[in-house]
């Protein structure tokens, strides 16, 4: 174990001590302690550590929402991608035809579905067929 030592240094800070023989030679500041050194050190290790960690739980609950939101996003496109292929509708014009309430968006998404005026007009609820209707109710849900 002396041939190990011999020629090593190790760093405690403002502490250091060298080994140059087989007996162990130390220059140690007055005002400091290994023991001090290492106890400073731990201190803030362990702060740095709970910054990690509180940054940690931060990150974990932001990424939890961001999934909250993308899980709701993925939803209301699964929703509207549903209703479009009801109604035999692109996604994107069905998207532009929710109106602040629910009346224009369904005043809407029946011009788009009977373009033609005449045939809009004689069209009552009943006989568009059910699976529209409900399409048509569910665009404004969303």
């Amino acid at each position: 174990m002396d041939k190990e030592l011999k020629g090593m240094t190790i760093d405690y800070g403002k502490v250091q001590a060298l080994h140059l023989t087989s007996v162990s030679t130390q220059t140690i500041n007055q005002d400091e302690t290994p023991n001090e050194s290492f106890e400073i050190k731990y201190r803030k290790l362990l702060e740095q550590y709970e910054k990690l960690e509180k940054e940690n739980q931060d990150l974990t609950t932001e990424i939890k929402c961001l999934k909250a939101k993308n899980k709701k996003k993925i939803i209301k496109y699964k929703k509207i991608k549903q209703c479009a292929n009801v109604l035999d509708l692109d996604i994107n014009l069905l998207k532009q035809c929710k109106g602040d309430s629910s009346t224009i968006t369904c005043r809407n998404v029946t011009r788009e579905l009977f373009p033609d005026a005449a045939e809009r007009a004689s069209k009552t609820i009943s006989t568009i067929e059910n699976t529209k209707v409900t399409a048509i109710v569910g665009m404004y849900k969303i």
